[in-house]
């Protein structure tokens, strides 16, 4: 037998880990991201904003349509 033949139960393995490695470093990344200042700083705005207008109360739908209708310019009326 050759010495290919014999490694290649281990294949599957380089295959595999590659992706781990890759998902594991990915994670790694955004669990410090999501530590951050920055982050923390703009966790807390929207909660304001949500606490501030009452939004806390509503669906997450019902959040969204007050969030954009606020954004809409008001349709003139003659």
């Amino acid at each position: 037998m050759s010495t290919l033949e014999n490694d290649a139960w281990m294949e599957p393995i380089y295959y595999y880990s590659t992706y781990f490695l890759t998902a594991l470093t990915i994670g790694m990344t955004l669990l410090v991201f999501l530590h951050s200042p920055a982050v923390k700083w703009l966790e807390r705005k929207r909660y304001q904003y949500e606490v501030t207008m009452g939004l806390y109360i509503m669906t997450p739908t019902e959040r969204f349509i007050f969030s954009t209708s606020q954004q809409l310019p008001a349709a003139k009326s003659n």
